[in-house]
């Protein structure tokens, strides 16, 4: 192992023309990120003309995302932004897990209200178990913001569980129906959460297409060697 980590350290310092720091070491792995580039999943191909390369169920569900639906709203998806994310932060209820959060959120709003959030009221309420679930708060301190995070890719989302912020639900199915009931009701609930009605041969449908965004790994990616 030592002589591993000699042969890794040397390998380091000739990339970077010297010591390893952490601002170096966050260069490399920033490096590393940028070639997990996984294109040419099969909605790629669909929308670029094959039309046999999704199935008629997730064909279903890409007209679903788009419409009743309403997926598309946040997880925006055009030829200049093909990543399914608008990039914004918007409060879906998925904080409302939390035990105690709630309680905090009013605190918090208060505090902001009130001009008192500083630094130590802050510090106060870390202690609270529920303090990350604030979100975008803890960066504008905007009351508005208070729950919200951002909209994450759905590109490879098959493999990604378990889902949202907290890893609070399990599978597809179990987000569709989050998003099915309308996600969970709080005062900062953003205005484009709603019940949707879907039928179970349309949640299939959806579940059917997200897993279409799967795309195809380098072929030098480790778990294909």
């Amino acid at each position: 192992p030592s002589q591993n980590c000699c042969s890794k350290n040397i390998a380091f310092k000739k990339v970077f023309g010297g010591e390893i720091t952490i601002d170096r070491v966050a260069q490399a792995i920033a490096a590393f990120e940028r070639t997990l580039l996984t294109g040419n999943s099969p909605f790629d191909r669909f929308i670029a003309g094959d039309q046999n390369a999704i199935s008629e169920s997730a064909k279903r569900g890409w007209q679903l995302f788009q419409g009743k639906a309403r997926c598309i709203t946040c997880h925006e998806f055009n030829r200049s932004n093909p990543f399914f994310t608008d990039n914004k932060y918007h409060n879906i209820g998925v904080a409302m897990n939390k035990e105690g959060f709630a309680e905090l959120a009013k605190k918090a709003e208060q505090l902001a209200k009130q001009g008192r959030l500083d630094k130590r009221k802050l510090d106060e309420l870390a202690l609270d178990p529920a303090f990350s679930e604030l979100g975008r708060f803890l960066v504008t301190f905007n009351p508005k913001d208070i729950g919200a995070f951002k909209t994450p890719t759905l590109r490879n989302v098959e493999l990604t569980a378990p889902y949202m912020h907290d890893g609070s639900e399990a599978t597809l199915m179990d987000v569709i129906e989050f998003y099915n009931r309308g996600g969970n009701a709080n005062p900062n609930l953003s205005g484009e959460m709603r019940p949707l009605n879907l039928t179970d041969q349309e949640k299939q449908d959806l579940v059917e297409f997200l897993k279409a965004l799967t795309g195809e790994f380098p072929k030098d990616f480790p778990e294909n060697k």
